[in-house]
Order: structure tokens, then sequence, then C-alpha cells
């Protein structure tokens, strides 16, 4: 995927080989780079990064590593026919909506769902997933590792393009204006890789960039 050109003649060239050609172009891409884990044994079958079927999961030891609201999302969803654990780095959960929160706070208090806290992943083993806590190792068995982290901008993407990011911060986004139009005029960003991760966010930008186009 490319975009090339200027405003009222742009060309995104897409990977299929075609090719669009558009007055204006709007990108509501979200952040596609997802955050990785990097300890050995990351590679083993059973360590994933998205779900997109709970109900293909049935009867299995898993560990949700992540609170936010994918993570909690996910536990929440596994929980009634799994054996399930999340993983904290803290105690709490605070960069989850506050139902979210509610929700695991109350499969956690019913025994539904295991809370393992203070914990980072120092490695995996096949059927395992080994964590330093404030009480030392923990191992908990487990046949499928959900590491939910989140995600970053597509910065390869944004500079090939050639927009102006924030920072080097590898999670910087794109400068834009109170349009959301970057430094290429003509070509507007919004939604997660502008900086606002929510839904109802991106979809207000969007009405917001069609009025103003």
């Amino acid at each position: 995927l490319q975009v090339e050109g200027a405003r009222g003649a742009f060309r995104v060239r897409l990977k299929d080989g075609r090719q669009l050609v558009a007055g204006t172009v709007v990108l509501a891409m979200g952040n596609s780079q997802l955050n990785t884990i990097e300890v050995p044994g990351a590679d083993l079958p059973h360590v994933t990064y998205q779900l997109n079927d709970p109900d293909e999961h049935e009867d299995k030891k898993v560990v949700v590593i992540g609170v936010g609201d994918a993570g909690i999302e996910n536990a929440l969803a596994l929980g009634a026919r799994n054996e399930v654990t999340v993983a904290n780095r803290g105690t709490d959960f605070p960069r989850a909506q506050v139902r979210n929160q509610e929700l695991l706070h109350r499969a956690i208090q019913t025994g539904q769902i295991a809370h393992l806290t203070n914990a980072t992943i120092k490695r995996f083993a096949p059927r395992a997933a080994v964590f330093a806590t404030n009480q030392g190792d923990v191992e908990v068995e487990c046949d499928l590792v959900i590491a939910r982290m989140g995600a970053r901008p597509p910065t390869g993407f944004l500079k090939k393009v050639g927009l102006r990011l924030a920072s080097d911060d590898p999670a910087a986004v794109p400068e834009v204006s109170e349009t959301y139009e970057s430094t290429i005029p003509g070509v507007y960003v919004i939604g997660a890789t502008a900086g606002y991760p929510l839904i109802k966010n991106c979809l207000n930008q969007g009405y917001e960039v069609v009025e103003h186009i």
C-alpha cells in the first residue's frame, strides 16, 4: 500500500497492483503493529496475540497477558468454558473501561478467573508460562497464551507516505491539525493512528473530516 500525489490527484497503490485515484485520503487504519513478547519460548505455537473466536476453545487452560480492554474482554469471553488466568504487571486495571474493570473484578471474586498479580513474563515452555512475581517465579500450566499488550501506529507506512511524526518514539503519532489534516495537505489521519483509540472517537472524527472536506 502506498499513497502518492497531492491534494486533488492522489494515487493509492494497493498490494495487488491496483491503483485508486482520489482527491482526498483519510487514514483510519488503527494501530496495526502489535506489541509482542521478546522472551525465550515466545515463538512456541501456543503463544498468540489475537483471539478470533472464543467458541473455538473449550476445556483449555488459558493465560491472558495484559489487562487493557482487549485482554479483559478476551478473558471474560473464554472464562465460561475454560480455565483462565489473567497475568497482570500490577494489581489493578487502570487502562480498562470501568465496565470491564467491574466485570473482571466480579469474575475474579467468584473464582471464574484467576488473577496473577505483579507478574512479568520470563519465558515460555511447552504448555507453560513462567512469570516473575513478588513471591518468586510462578509457572502456570497452559494450552494457550493470548498476549494483549496493545499496539503501535504503522510507523513504517506513515513515514513512507511522508507524514511527519510528533517524535522519534516508536509509538509516536502523526502531527495533525484541529481538523485532523496531516502535514500533507489533503491527507487526514483519524482514530488510533492519530492517538485516539476509542471507536467513538474515530467515528466522530470521520464525521468532522467529511464536514470539513
